[in-house]
């Protein structure tokens, strides 16, 4: 690696009392405070290409894709020939060179800074336009200092020069070029990396683990370049990355109305999923699409922002069981967010009925009117008198016994528009003869039916004359 070791030069007023002729005198000495690491990170043969300085990684970007408002943001412009700082706030007057436009300076919250995964690594990233000469050697500018903070304050003001600090209290470092291991250091940059403006030139990642329990702050930047290679032409910008988002999950077949998406249970295609809202930039969104044949939708390229998603009830067979009410997922999205797992669960009534007949032979009968099949059907007769009952025949039923003078019966599964029936006999007991035996059978399932009313039938057996 190389690097050059460079003096940072202060200029202190030291007062000496020299008694010569009676007269005293100031005296003013140039004292050489420290010495910073110089990296290069220009497209020079010396040039770098990456390295990590005091925990930051900082290289050469080069993308190919404009700095267009879909693709980066920017926050912070700074302008001034020779040297140039500044920080990004909403507060206002603009405290050094920064551009006075909230279009150009204002605040960023850190959640809209993206995080990026570098090896085993989480970091935050912000990216860098520079804009310079076009000839050597006026296209190399320096980067002398850069800090990063977090605060609750989006009108932050009153940075202190002299103590590289903002007031006590009011917002807290998480990351300085010239503070940690590798000590006071200076990065050599070069218009030349990526020319044009427009076009991002350099990022550095910062640690996620610096900005623990700060989500919901704010992030300023202070940033002053040209001590060693001055600024000569335009503006230089910090951003950050706009990566596209996605939004995505299942529509489910509800079966047993539960809300959650059993094994077995089928997606459902062809089925209209919504997604509204506003993007990060302030524009409209507006899109549809439709579920495949696993029931599976998905909004990709999405822009940060603020989304809702809803389905589209085919028709009035259908309802919803999840998500809870209101149905719909809203969520605020952040650069990269890959957020799936918004899954819609839907079910069809089915309305059963039953009808029962006899006199000494009784016929259940369970319909279906539809229009979804019913699961794990349970048909119920407690057979009335001191009578010895006997199934005589059955059809549709998956189990049926007689115990103690009561039937039941199940089904797994009675289609839509589908029955079973069962017929039982007595022979006749002397004590039915004096009076009616009246009898009652029933019938439910898991699956919801909208008509209850239609799930019990009587038949009542006359004496004998």
């Amino acid at each position: 690696m190389k690097i050059r070791k460079n003096g940072r030069r202060l200029v202190l007023s030291v007062v000496a009392t020299v008694l010569c002729l009676g007269l005293v005198t100031s005296v003013t000495i140039s004292v050489l405070a420290s010495t910073e690491t110089e990296y290069d990170l220009t497209t020079d043969p010396s040039g770098l290409g990456t390295v990590t300085i005091n925990g930051a990684i900082w290289e050469i970007f080069q993308p190919t894709d404009p700095t267009g408002s879909g693709v980066f943001q920017s926050f912070f412009r700074e302008q001034a020939s020779g040297t140039e700082r500044g920080y990004n706030t909403d507060g206002r007057p603009l405290q050094f060179d920064e551009l006075k436009s909230k279009t150009f300076t204002r605040s960023v919250l850190l959640a809209d800074v993206p995080q990026v995964k570098v090896g085993d690594v989480i970091y935050r990233e912000f990216q860098l336009d520079i804009n310079e000469n076009k000839s050597d050697p006026d296209w190399y500018i320096s980067l002398d200092e850069f800090q990063v903070w977090v605060t609750n304050n989006a009108e932050l003001l009153g940075y202190d020069e002299s103590a590289r600090s903002f007031a006590a209290g009011t917002a807290e470092l998480v990351y300085d070029l010239d503070v940690g291991i590798d000590g006071e250091s200076m990065i050599k940059m070069d218009f030349r990396a990526n020319p044009g403006s427009g076009k991002r030139d350099y990022r550095v990642f910062v640690p996620e683990s610096n900005f623990e329990g700060k989500i919901g702050m704010y992030c300023v930047i202070f940033a002053r370049h040209g001590d060693a290679y001055t600024t000569d032409d335009g503006y230089e910008e910090w951003g950050v990355a706009v990566y596209p988002a996605t939004k995505a999950g299942y529509k489910f077949h509800d079966l047993n109305y539960n809300g959650i998406w059993d094994d077995g249970e089928p997606g459902l295609k062809g089925w209209t999923i919504n997604l509204k809202g506003t993007d990060g930039m302030g524009s409209d969104v507006d899109l549809s699409t439709t579920t495949d044949d696993g029931g599976y939708y998905e909004f990709a390229n999405l822009k940060p922002g603020t989304y809702t998603v809803s389905e589209v009830l085919k028709d009035e067979t259908w309802f919803q069981s999840y998500p809870a009410d209101p149905g719909t997922y809203e969520v605020t999205l952040k650069s990269g967010d890959d957020d799936k797992g918004n899954n819609f669960g839907n079910y069809q009534q089915a309305d059963l009925s039953i009808d029962k007949t006899g006199k000494i032979t009784y016929t259940i009968k369970v319909y279906n009117d539809g229009p979804s099949p019913a699961l794990n059907v349970v048909v119920e007769d407690k057979l009335p008198g001191n009578l010895t009952w006997e199934i005589s025949s059955s059809s549709g039923f998956t189990t049926i016994t007689i115990d103690s003078g009561t039937l039941k019966g199940t089904i797994d599964s009675l289609a839509a528009g589908a029955s079973a029936w069962v017929t039982v006999e007595a022979d006749i007991d002397g004590d039915w003869e004096n009076s009616p035996l009246p009898n009652t059978a029933t019938t439910k399932s898991i699956t919801p039916d909208p008509n209850e009313s239609n799930n019990e039938d009587d038949a009542d057996i006359p004496p004998v004359s």
